[in-house]
Order: structure tokens, then C-alpha cells, then sequence
């Protein structure tokens, strides 16, 4: 199950207003006319929206975490494990289990 990003950790005037800037440029620049602007101003709105959470997910996960995770899949890699191998391995999923 993932965690919800809360509305209050994302800006929400610069996002409308990264929104209603992207309108703007996509409505002068493609030629729409007036009446298609609800239209594209949804879409840049949904855009906008994604990129804030997506940002904000990321600003919360952990680095930590990631780069246990890259030594996992390094050491998974490996053709043949020494005693050390598996002792790091071990070491690396409890670290990971201890950050959950």
C-alpha cells in the first residue's frame, strides 16, 4: 500500500499557476480557440499535479534505501559468493528491513 503525498506538502498556487503559464504557451503556440482552453487547462492541471507528487515522492524516500538496494542487486549479480558475500548480504537485508 503506498502513502499519500498530504495536499499540504505540495504548493498549491505555483502548481495552478505552472498550470495556467502552460496553458497559455500551448494555447497561443498550437492555434486552439477559446472554447478548447477548459480542455487544455485540465490536461496541463493533471501534468502539473503528477509532477508535484512525483517530486514530493521523491523528496520523502529515502537515499539510504536505494543505494541498499543497488548493493542487493549488485551482490545478486555475482557469479560465485564468497563467506564475506553472504555475510554483507545479510548485513544489507537487515539494514534494509530496519529502514522499513
Amino acid at each position: 500500500m503506498t502513502k499519500a503525498i498530504a495536499p499540504s506538502a505540495i504548493d498549491r498556487r505555483a502548481l495552478m499557476l505552472a498550470a495556467w503559464a502552460n496553458t497559455r504557451r500551448i494555447m497561443v503556440a498550437l492555434g486552439y480557440a477559446a472554447h478548447q482552453m477548459r480542455t487544455v487547462f485540465a490536461a496541463e492541471l493533471r501534468k502539473a499535479w503528477a509532477a508535484a507528487k512525483a517530486a514530493a515522492k521523491a523528496a520523502t524516500t529515502p537515499v539510504k534505501d536505494h543505494s541498499v538496494k543497488l548493493a542487493i542487486v549488485a551482490l545478486n549479480n555475482k557469479d560465485r559468493w564468497t563467506q564475506a558475500d553472504y555475510a554483507r548480504m545479510d548485513a544489507l537485508r537487515l539494514e534494509l528491513r530496519e529502514a522499513a
